[in-house]
C-alpha cells in the first residue's frame, strides 16, 4: 500500500501553476497529498508585505489570497513548511502549525502529523549560525529585525525531533538541504547546473549542518527539500533493524516486501518526473535575500549541562551505535528505514523541475489510514508538552548539539518526558477551525494550547 504524494520545491506564491499541474493529471496519477517545501508566501493582502523579507521590487501578492478568501478551491490537501520568504505576521502566530486556508496546513516551526497512514515531520526556516541557539522571541506584528530572524531555524526545532524514539517517519520536510547531502547524489551534474555552489560544498557550508545529523538519527524513508532552485536526488543508506512499534494508544505494523522485517525502499522506478527541463543556467532573477551578518560572540554560549541530566559520558560524534538506546521500553519502537531517499526540487518557472509525484509506502497501521483527516502525532505532542516547561530550565539553556550524541542524555530526557504526566483529553484529529479573519491564527494556537498543553 502506498500514498501518491505530489512534491513541490519553492512555491513563491504560484499556487495557480501548481494546482493547474495537478488538475491536468489523469485520474490514476492524481495525488492524495501535496507537500510544498517552503517559500510558500501566504500573503493575504498587500498589508502583509511589511512582514515578508524581500526587496520591494520583488513583492507581489501572488495567488494565495484567493484560496484564503475562498474564491478559489484547493484541489488537494496541501501541507507546507516555512522557508525564508514567508508572510511572517501570519506564520509567527502558528508556531504549532495550523490552517492558513481551507485544506492548506502549515506545519509550524516544527511538527509531526499523520495523513493516510503516513507519518510526516518537518522543520521550517533556514540555518543561520548566529541565531541557532537563541530562543524564539518573534511575535506578530514583526518589526524590521524579526521579519528576518523569525525564519531562522533554532536549536529547539532539531532538539525536539531528536527526542523522537519511534522512527517510523515516512516523510521529512525542510527548506534547507542537509549539509553534505550533495555527496550522496550526482555531484557533477549538480555543479553543471549550479556551478556557483562549488565553493560552499567544498567548505561544507551548503545547507544546515545539523540536518544531516538529524537525518541519520531519524532515518526517514523520504526527505524533501527546496531553497536552491534545482532538482537533486540522493540516497543515504543506514544500518538498522526495524522492529514492531506499539504503545497503549496505537499499534503500528511494518509492512515489508522482503519478508525480513527490514522494509527496504529503493528509489521508486515508477516515480513520475513531469518536468522536461534539465540543464538550467543560473537564473539572474533569482534572489538571495540573506545579507551577511556577524555571528554572536561564541563565549556567550554555556557549553555545560545542568546536573539534572546526570551525564558522565565523553562527547562523541553521532554513530550508528549511538542510535540504539538502552532501555527495554525502546525495544517497542521502530528503528528507522534502511535508506533515506532525498529529493530537492526547484520553483514554478518554465522548464524548471519544480513538481514530482512520489509513491510513498505506508508502513503504519494508524487510524489516519481510513480517514481524510489530518492527525497530530501523539509522541510529538508528548515531547512538545514536556518541552514547554523544560526550555525554561538551565539544563536546556546550556545544551548544545554535541549533547544529543550521548545515548545516556537521550535516555534521561526520555525518562523525563515519560514522567511529565502528559495525557490526552481529546482525540488526535486536527480540527477544521480555519476562518479568514485576522484573529483566526492566534485563535487556532490558543485552541491547540488549551487542548494539549
Amino acid at each position: 500500500m502506498s500514498v501518491k504524494v505530489a512534491v513541490v520545491g519553492c512555491a513563491h506564491g504560484e499556487l495557480d501553476a501548481i494546482y493547474t499541474r495537478i488538475n491536468t493529471l489523469p485520474d490514476d496519477m492524481r495525488p492524495e497529498l501535496l507537500i510544498i517545501c517552503g517559500d510558500f508566501q501566504a500573503l493575504r493582502s498587500k498589508a502583509d508585505f511589511t512582514s515578508i523579507s524581500m526587496p520591494e521590487k520583488y513583492k507581489r501578492l501572488g495567488d494565495f489570497h484567493r484560496y484564503y478568501e475562498g474564491t478559489e478551491v484547493t484541489p488537494v490537501l496541501t501541507i507546507f513548511i516555512g522557508g525564508n520568504h514567508e508572510c511572517g505576521d501570519l506564520l509567527a502566530q502558528l508556531p504549532h502549525g495550523g490552517w492558513v486556508a481551507p485544506k492548506i496546513w502549515y506545519m509550524g516551526t516544527n511538527g509531526v502529523v499523520w495523513y493516510k497512514g503516513l507519518r510526516i515531520g518537518g522543520v521550517s526556516g533556514i540555518f543561520k549560525a548566529f541565531d541557532f541557539y537563541k530562543k524564539r522571541y518573534e511575535t506578530a506584528p514583526l518589526d524590521g529585525k524579526s521579519v528576518r530572524s523569525f525564519y531562522h531555524t533554532r536549536f529547539e526545532d532539531i532538539f525536539k525531533m531528536f527526542l523522537l524514539r519511534d522512527l517510523n517517519m515516512n516523510c521529512f520536510i525542510t527548506h534547507d538541504w542537509p549539509e553534505g547531502i550533495a555527496h550522496y547524489g550526482d555531484l557533477d551534474r549538480l555543479l553543471r547546473r549550479k556551478p556557483f555552489l562549488k565553493g560552499d560544498i567544498e567548505k561544507g557550508e551548503l545547507g544546515n549542518p545539523y540536518y544531516m545529523v538529524l537525518l541519520k538519527r531519524l532515518m526517514p524513508n523520504w526527505w524533501f527539500s527546496a531553497h536552491l532552485h534545482v532538482k537533486f536526488e540522493a540516497l543515504v543508506k543506514h544500518e538498522t533493524k526495524r522492529k514492531l512499534s506499539s504503545d497503549a494508544r496505537e499499534v503500528k505494523r511494518v509492512h515489508t516486501s522482503n519478508g525480513n522485517g527490514i522494509g527496504l525502499q529503493a528509489m521508486n522506478q515508477d516515480e513520475i518526473d513531469l518536468d522536461l527541463g534539465d540543464e538550467q543556467p543560473k537564473n539572474e532573477d533569482e534572489i538571495d535575500l540573506e545579507l551577511d551578518q556577524q555571528p554572536q560572540n561564541q563565549d556567550e554560549i554555556d557549553l555545560g549541562l545542568d546536573d539534572q541530566l546526570n551525564d558522565k559520558e565523553v562527547v562523541s560524534e553521532v554513530a550508528d551505535e549511538d542510535l540504539e538506546t538502552t532501555t527495554s521500553e525502546d525495544k517497542l519502537y521502530a528503528k528507522g528505514f534502511s535508506q533515506t531517499n532525498f529529493l530537492a526540487l526547484s520553483k514554478p518557472l518554465p522548464n524548471h523541475p519544480f513538481f514530482q509525484i512520489v509513491d510513498v509506502p505506508v508502513t503504519n497501521n494508524h487510524i489516519s489510514s481510513e480517514s481524510d483527516k489530518l492527525y497530530y502525532d501523539n509522541e510529538f505532542l508528548q515531547i512538545t508538552h514536556w518541552f514547554e516547561r523544560f526550555k525554561k530550565t538551565q539544563g536546556y539553556r546550556s545544551m548544545q548539539m554535541d549533547q544529543l550524541s550521548k545515548p545516556s542524555v537521550l535516555e534521561q530526557l526520555s525518562k523525563e518526558i515519560n514522567n511529565a504526566g502528559f495525557k490526552l483529553k481529546h482525540d488526535l484529529t486536527v480540527w477544521d477551525n480555519f476562518e479568514p479573519t485576522l484573529a483566526n491564527p492566534a485563535e487556532q494556537t490558543s485552541q491547540f494550547i488549551k487542548r494539549f498543553m
